[in-house]
């Protein structure tokens, strides 16, 4: 009947979580990096897009949760930009110091580039955080290429396959031109061995566009005999003036082949044999001459030599038949 009644109070606090994010692949950023490019005395610029997502919909990280709170204590931390010439240090960002739940602002960052700047690409990293709410925050990079910088990246290089003697070559691998300028006359160079690796295909490239992509590959010979084991150079690869310059290695495995020859007439051995004589009571011995041949000059008999140590050697030796007992031979010492 309404009567009697009471009124009590029930209270739920829901604890904050925290989200902070910049889009990837949205105002200027792409692949997680803003790319600027620009002469001296210029200033350029570009803008990424910093979210405090509160729904699935807005949450551009999916690696974490999305919150549920505002941000109230932004701060930025600009890297010097590094390169070929000195440091460049980037305008400070002009930015709101919050970011209330579910919202986002795009956010532009500047250069100044100096009339005195050395020519390059120079690199360099954004990241936001919110110190007490977001510690973790978020970050990209910055490429800065200033005049036309010349630059050259090199990929998908593989070891040779294992190989016995003959002509080798390498897997292609690629030249880009990752600059803003046009490059003339690509050379090779490769250390050592040059025994094994020699020579490229093609021998240089004589124009590569910006962006271009050309294939190269290391081409050499395994002459008979080259010892067993891996071999690796490093291959050099730049501009005829020496700039922009990589390396990438390159490596193969000489398998091994094996030859054991005994030299005849030589030591004490004529026509393969060896003739020995004695009186009963004494003790008759000869020298054989064993042989691991790697050069055709060492190879004795007329099989292939070989290009690997010997570790396992072992011998046989018969009893000596003739018109009375046997007679058993004294046991080889050998290596």
């Amino acid at each position: 009947d309404g009567a009697p009644s009471a009124v009590i109070t029930c209270s739920l606090y829901v604890n904050p979580l925290y989200d902070l994010d910049i889009a990837d692949n949205q105002q200027n950023v792409v692949g997680n990096t803003i790319s600027l490019a620009g002469d001296t005395s210029s200033t350029v610029s570009g803008k990424f897009l910093l979210v405090n997502p509160n729904s699935e919909a807005m949450n551009v990280d999916l690696d974490d949760a999305f919150g549920n709170a505002n941000l109230t204590n932004l701060t930025y931390t600009l890297t010097p930009l590094t390169g070929p010439g000195a440091n460049i240090t980037p305008t400070a960002i002009t930015t709101p110091t919050g970011l209330t739940s579910g919202s986002s602002q795009a956010i532009t960052y500047s250069v100044d580039i100096p009339s005195t700047q050395l020519e390059g690409i120079y690199t360099g990293t954004v990241t936001v955080t919110s110190p007490g709410e977001d510690a973790a925050g978020d970050t990209f990079d910055i490429t800065l290429t200033v005049g036309a910088a010349e630059s050259i990246m090199l990929t998908n290089i593989y070891p040779v396959d294992s190989v016995g003697h003959g002509e080798i070559a390498s897997d292609w691998f690629t030249v880009q031109n990752t600059g803003n300028a046009d490059l003339d006359n690509i050379v090779f160079n490769i250390s050592a061995p040059v025994d094994i690796f020699t020579a490229f295909y093609p021998a240089s490239i004589s124009q590569l566009l910006v962006g271009e992509t050309d294939t190269v590959k290391v081409t050499g010979l395994v002459p008979l005999g080259t010892l067993t084991g891996l071999y690796t150079a490093t291959v050099t690869v730049k501009d005829d003036d020496g700039y922009p310059l990589e390396t990438v290695s390159v490596s193969a495995f000489v398998d091994p082949s094996y030859d054991l020859d005994i030299a005849d007439n030589q030591q004490n051995l004529v026509g393969n044999t060896m003739s020995l004589a004695g009186a009963v009571s004494t003790t008759v011995s000869g020298e054989f001459l064993l042989i691991n041949p790697n050069t055709g000059d060492l190879n004795v008999d007329p099989d292939d030599f070989g290009n690997a140590n010997l570790t396992n050697l072992t011998y046989t030796l018969t009893d000596l038949t003739g018109p009375g007992a046997n007679i058993v031979p004294t046991a080889i010492t050998t290596p």
